[in-house]
């Protein structure tokens, strides 16, 4: 129900009723995370780990809350704790590939996010977080085939359409970027993604603006 305070102060209770309970923990530190307080997150989602140290949800939610703050290293060990303790976990693969991209490690991002749709072949964010890398390493041609199938499991992704629009221009495709970028920016209008909009409205300006216009006669 999006109470994250409320529950909080629960989970406070139940800690009190019985602080040796990892789940109360980690269920508090995901609260706290969905508040946006995620070095007191990352505290809890610990806590968790020590009363249970084969607590793979925490390992994730942990990886999480320290990506989110910028610690995308740290982050990638508690990912891989997560995997060792559980090899089918596609989320944590999921998160681990997002993590090296930021760091900028294309190519071994791609290998998760691969693992990731083995497991999980609808898994939309994947293809598009693939495309993100695949477009890093200028394979713009795949990248769109990965927003494609991005689209195709989920035809809102107003995120895959910009991310597909810049792949076109980098191809100098130009009118069919503009066509992706235009559906991105009613999806955030429709979506309330403002920062996604501000992002994609900047995008179709330079493209107008650098457009050659025909001479009138």
């Amino acid at each position: 129900m999006n109470q994250y305070n409320e529950a909080v102060v629960d989970f406070d209770k139940a800690i009190q009723l019985n602080s040796q309970e990892a789940v109360n923990y980690n269920n508090r530190g995901l609260a706290k995370h969905y508040l946006e307080e995620h070095e007191d997150a990352i505290a809890d989602f610990k806590e968790a780990i020590r009363l249970n140290p084969d607590y793979t949800q925490a390992y994730c939610h942990r990886g999480v809350a320290k990506a989110l703050l910028g610690q995308h290293e740290a982050a990638i060990a508690d990912y891989n704790d997560a995997i060792r303790l559980n090899r089918d976990y596609a989320i944590a693969y999921f998160n681990r590939g997002c993590a090296k991209n930021e760091l900028r490690l294309y190519e071994s991002a791609i290998l998760d996010f691969n693992q990731v749709l083995l497991l999980n072949s609808d898994y939309a964010e994947a293809y598009c977080n693939r495309g993100i890398a695949r477009s890093m390493l200028k394979q713009d041609e795949i990248a769109i085939d990965d927003y494609d199938k991005a689209i195709g499991i989920k035809p809102d992704f107003a995120q895959a359409y910009a991310n597909r629009g810049g792949a076109k221009v980098a191809l100098d495709r130009i009118d069919d970027a503009k066509l992706d970028f235009q559906t991105a920016l009613e999806l955030t209008k429709q979506q309330g993604h403002d920062e996604l909009k501000v992002e994609i409205e900047k995008m179709l300006q330079e493209l107008n603006n650098s457009t050659p216009k025909t001479d009138e006669t």
